[in-house]
C-alpha cells in the first residue's frame, strides 16, 4: 500500500482542532494528489486521441480498399507492441 492509502485523514468536525501548520500540510497533500490525478487524466485523454486517430486511419484505409497499407500498419503496430512487451518483461526481470 502507498503512504497515501494508509494515512487516515481527520473528520471534518476535527479540522477545527488542527493547527494552521497541520491544515496547510493537509491542503498541500490534497493539492498534490489532485495535481497527480489531473496529469493522469491529461495523459489518458492524449492516449484516447492517438487511438481514435489510429482507428480512423485504419478505417479510411479499409473504406478505400487499401488492404496492403492496412496490413503494413498492422505489422508496424504489432512489432511496436512486441518491443513494448519485451521491454516490460526485461524491466520485470531486473526489478
Amino acid at each position: 500500500m502507498t503512504k497515501a492509502a494508509i494515512q487516515v485523514h481527520p473528520a471534518p468536525e476535527s479540522l477545527v482542532q488542527l493547527s494552521h501548520q497541520e491544515l496547510c500540510a493537509l491542503a498541500e497533500e490534497a493539492i498534490s494528489k489532485l495535481s497527480r490525478q489531473d496529469e493522469q487524466i491529461y495523459q489518458l485523454k492524449a492516449y484516447q486521441v492517438q487511438h481514435n486517430n489510429l482507428l480512423l486511419k485504419l478505417l479510411d484505409l479499409f473504406i478505400a480498399g487499401n488492404y496492403a497499407k492496412i496490413h503494413s500498419e498492422l505489422r508496424y503496430l504489432a512489432e511496436k507492441l512486441q518491443d513494448q512487451r519485451a521491454s516490460k518483461a526485461a524491466r520485470g526481470k531486473r526489478g
